[in-house]
């Protein structure tokens, strides 16, 4: 299969997992907020904002994708894949927001003395964040692999939230169980601060792995793996100045080769590199282009 081929697919099932998270989390947000208004529960109504919160980055995902999806042009040589970088900071902004929000309310209400909860509503809040549970599970496991089938970092990452949505609710569920039992509406809001902070890490590691890409950083394990590539070619005496670009996905790599001949023929060197770029297109996934730098070995 082509890098082409493998990049549609990977946008593609993008806007597949993108749409049917829309529509479950849309749901489960619904049912979870209603839950919470009707029980008091403000570490309910938190974990149901979060769950839309998750609707929010499946339709950034679809959208983003769509811009990905489009073709190099003119002004845009590499393509459009910046579009799901830019998309995932997006999303873990929106994280950080809704997070921060939450936190402060609850604190309020803890520090006013305000809180109250409807004990009658509780057992009706237990039962309905125990559905939300398995639903979120099974949908964070199907984005998983639809992402790993597909080489999809936006529906591997879309699945680490369906998931930390249903461990979420999973404290929801024991923190009303406990605000029931003893009678003491603080337990649910100092729960309800805890999701918040929970949902605000999540939103700083997205920021912090979108912004490395948007920078151009490079991981190390393919900076080792094309050193690695590159010295098994006889002709070539050393590989440096390595630099990765990730293009939504796609990669353009260059780098400076030495030659152990000096006075080594152009059409030579020109064979050699060729070698050298198709070895790591078959070697590393998502190659889409290498270029590379060609120098004679000094002093020989």
């Amino acid at each position: 299969m082509s890098l082409l081929e493998n990049v549609f697919n990977a946008r593609r099932a993008e806007v597949l997992e993108g749409s049917v998270s829309i529509v479950v989390n849309l749901v489960l947000w619904l049912v979870r907020l209603i839950a919470g208004l009707i029980s008091g529960s403000a570490s309910l109504i938190v974990d149901a904002w979060h769950g839309l919160s998750d609707m929010g980055t499946s339709a950034v995902v679809v959208a983003s994708s769509r811009i990905a999806s489009r073709p190099p042009d003119r002004d845009h040589p590499y393509g459009h894949g910046k579009a799901t970088d830019i998309a995932s900071m997006l999303m873990g902004l929106m994280l950080v927001g809704i997070g921060a929000y939450f936190a402060l309310e609850s604190a309020i209400s803890v520090s006013r003395g305000t809180a109250a909860i409807n004990y009658d509503m509780v057992i009706y809040a237990i039962v309905t964040a125990g559905v939300v549970v398995p639903a979120k599970v099974i949908l964070g496991y199907w984005a998983k692999r639809l992402g790993k089938k597909h080489n999809s970092m936006l529906c591997i990452a879309d699945s680490a939230h369906h998931v930390a949505d249903a461990l979420i609710t999973g404290f929801v569920i024991i923190s009303l169980a406990l605000t029931y039992s003893l009678r003491s509406p603080y337990i649910d809001r100092l729960v309800a601060i805890a999701i918040a902070a929970i949902v605000i890490y999540e939103g700083m590691k997205i920021i912090r792995s979108s912004v490395q890409k948007l920078m151009d950083y490079v991981p190390e394990d393919i900076v080792r793996s094309i050193e690695s590539i590159v010295r098994e070619i006889d002709e070539v005496s050393e590989v440096h100045d390595i630099r990765v670009r990730n293009y939504g996905g796609a990669l353009f790599v260059e780098f400076c080769l030495h030659f152990k001949e000096r006075n080594i023929p152009l059409v030579k060197a020109h064979e050699i590199s060729h070698k050298v770029e198709e070895m790591i297109k078959s070697r590393l996934r998502n190659v889409a282009e290498v270029l590379i730098h060609q120098e004679p070995e000094e002093g020989s």
